[in-house]
């Protein structure tokens, strides 16, 4: 990402935060219901920007930052993304995907709207 930014050959990159309810402590997509919701908007949307879908940045918590256990190194590299998470939600070149949806059978404890962290994703 940072080198596309620095070759003017290469497209400005386009930044999608996925904001969404973990559907198991454990693991918050195990079965891929919200990677099949927004994986066939990818394409649509980098074409809707004019762009290729290479040039599509996606931040989805689990995957982009380190999970348990963590290393020390991991742990500083954790808490360091913690501290600038808002700029994913907040800057004006990001844009928020909000999947308040959870699988047919899945009881969430709490809604995708009343959640902590969607609604600090959102409140930005």
């Amino acid at each position: 990402l940072l080198l596309d930014l620095s070759d003017a050959r290469q497209p400005t990159p386009q930044l999608i935060a996925i904001s969404y309810s973990w559907i198991t402590r454990e693991h918050p997509d195990p079965d891929g219901f919200h990677l099949k919701l927004f994986a066939p908007l990818l394409r649509p949307f980098a074409q809707l920007l004019k762009t290729s879908i290479e040039a599509l940045a996606i931040f989805i918590d689990w995957c982009s930052l380190p999970q348990e256990p963590r290393s020390v190194a991991e742990a500083v590299a954790y808490r360091r993304a913690l501290y600038h998470m808002d700029l994913w939600y907040a800057h004006w070149m990001s844009y928020v995907w909000i999947l308040p949806w959870l699988p047919e059978g899945v009881e969430a404890t709490r809604p995708y709207f009343v959640r902590g962290w969607p609604k600090f994703e959102r409140s930005l």
